[in-house]
This record gives structure tokens, C-alpha cells and sequence, in this order.
């Protein structure tokens, strides 16, 4: 068995485009362990086209314990109306839970965490592996919104909040990040419950986990967090504009900076351009096939 598993985290809507990010991680990775996992309030029904596709593809699948907890309400899903508004939860104590159920039930050192829609194009340098083996938090990409202000210093983030962060141009990326495996048996040993996680643990964190996962920097619990930045980042969130910064098309900019191995493709970039009678769901997923096609010539021509 290998050391390492990377877990794709989605919903039943998701299967179509996890399915094909997925494949893109078996070309590059090869024998890598595959997941898949779900998490929500007690409002998500059971994943059960997800449970299905991973039978099919004989990868493990875990259907996280609903959170009972969680009573928040949210806006209903622009993808799916027909889902209620609470599908969504407190995602870094969901989160936690899946490390915690690979970590505990499988025995893997490392758990890398992955969203439904990031695209694996290149096998270089993975940061967060380097880690493999160490005592950590959590170890995830920090995003600048804004490609035109860099980052001067990370002292900023010491005593920041998520609530904070929130209304500044950085976030942490959840497309691909670890916690660390002593870390979230700590959690479960000491707190023992989702519920007391959230509630003491994480307590005063929002529920986003782009914003609440900057109050585990520096550490939390006596584990340290490593944010990746810079040489470092290794997901290049293709919405937020960077080639555009650097005055390229978004596959030149891929082929120059081989530090990303990932692409999150999130929503439709601000250059992409559609038919504009396209419905929004449709819309998205001739996005999605654009950016694979893209990926796909920048990896093609990394193999040859």
C-alpha cells in the first residue's frame, strides 16, 4: 500500500467533471491511491452516483456522518436550485473528518485532500509531498487574488482572522491541501466529536475554509501550518487572472511556470468568453472542457 492517498471531496453533481480530473491524476501519478469523499449538514442526501462511480473504478468512497450541527443557513447552489440551501457545512470540520477517516481506518502517513474540479498536469515538484513524514497542521496553497499586489510578508496572516481574510485578496486554496495526520487524531482523541471540533476547537471560525483555515496559522494545537507561495505554490487558480498579469495566454503561462502541477478550474475566468445565451451550468462545463484541452496539450508536451 502506498504511503500517500489523494481523496477528491464532492457532491453527486460533481461526478461528471471529478471523473475526468481524476483520470488526469492517474495518467501523471500512475499506482497513486485515489479517494473519494463526501461531507455536508444533515440536509445532503447520501452520494449515491458517487458511491456508485467509485465502485466502478474500485477506488475507496466515504460518505462522511451528516453534520447534525451545522445550522447555517446558505444561498441555494447557483449549479443545482432543486438542492435545499443547506447541502453546504462547516468545511474545515469537514474536512477534518475525511483525514481523520483515512488516516484512522485506512493507516495512510499522508492524506491529500483534493477539490472535485482540480486537474493534475504535471508530476515535477509536489510540495505538499516533501512533507511526508513530518509533524504539521495543515499544509495548503495561499492565493493572491490580486496578481498586480504581491505579498510583502506573511506576518499579516499571524493574527488574522477568517472573518478577516475574507475582505482582503488572499485566500487558502482548498483545491489541493493536507492536514496532518497527528494533528487530526489529536482532534478526534481530545475533542472526540465533529461537534466539539467545531464548537471549541474552532471555535469563532466562519465556515468557509478558504477564509477559517488562516486561523491555524501559524499553528493550532501546538502543529504548524505551512502555507504555500511563490516558488512554493503548486495550484495556479486560473480564474483569478495571473497570465493576464503577465500579459500571456493561459497555456503559455502554463508551460513557463512548471512550479504548478495543478489547475482548480473553478468558475469561468474573466478573459474566457462564451456564447452568452449559454445557461450557466452549460456554461461551465464548456469551460471545463476548454481548460482540460488545455491541460492536456501542456502535459502531452511535458511527456514527449
Amino acid at each position: 500500500m502506498n504511503r500517500i492517498i489523494y481523496v477528491f471531496c464532492g457532491l453527486d453533481l460533481h461526478k461528471n467533471t471529478m471523473q475526468h480530473c481524476i483520470k488526469t491524476l492517474m495518467k501523471v501519478r500512475g499506482d497513486i491511491d485515489i479517494g473519494v469523499a463526501t461531507y455536508g449538514n444533515s440536509q445532503l442526501p447520501p452520494s449515491t452516483e458517487l458511491m456508485k462511480m467509485c465502485e466502478e473504478m474500485n477506488i475507496p468512497f466515504h460518505d462522511c456522518p451528516r453534520q447534525s450541527f451545522s445550522k447555517m443557513p446558505l444561498q441555494p447552489m447557483l449549479d443545482n436550485p432543486s438542492l435545499p440551501a443547506d447541502v453546504d457545512s462547516c468545511e474545515l470540520t469537514g474536512m477534518i473528518q475525511i483525514s481523520y477517516h483515512f488516516y484512522k481506518n485506512h493507516d495512510y502517513d499522508m492524506v491529500i485532500l483534493m477539490h472535485p474540479d482540480t486537474l493534475t498536469i504535471r508530476d515535477y515538484n509536489n510540495s505538499i509531498e516533501n512533507y511526508l513524514g513530518q509533524d504539521y497542521c495543515l499544509i495548503a496553497p495561499l492565493i493572491n487574488l490580486d496578481p498586480n499586489r504581491p505579498l510583502d510578508s506573511f506576518e499579516l496572516f499571524k493574527e488574522m482572522s477568517g472573518l478577516q481574510i475574507s475582505k482582503t485578496r488572499f485566500r487558502v486554496a482548498q483545491a489541493i491541501l493536507s492536514f496532518g495526520k497527528k494533528y487530526c487524531l489529536h482532534l478526534f482523541e481530545k475533542y472526540e466529536t465533529p461537534e466539539n471540533i467545531w464548537s471549541q476547537a474552532y471555535s469563532g471560525f466562519v465556515k468557509w475554509g478558504d477564509c477559517s483555515a488562516i486561523n491555524l496559522y501559524p499553528e493550532h494545537e501546538g502543529h504548524n501550518t505551512f502555507l504555500l507561495h511563490g516558488d512554493s505554490q503548486i495550484v495556479s487558480q486560473q480564474s483569478f487572472g495571473s497570465h493576464i498579469h503577465e500579459n500571456l495566454d493561459y497555456e503559455s503561462f502554463l508551460r513557463k511556470h512548471k512550479k504548478f502541477n495543478f489547475v482548480h478550474i473553478g468558475h469561468p475566468a474573466n478573459d474566457w468568453h462564451s456564447n452568452p445565451e449559454y445557461p450557466g451550468r452549460f456554461r461551465k462545463e464548456k469551460y471545463i472542457h476548454w481548460l482540460a484541452s488545455v491541460a492536456s496539450r501542456v502535459r502531452n508536451e511535458g511527456e514527449q
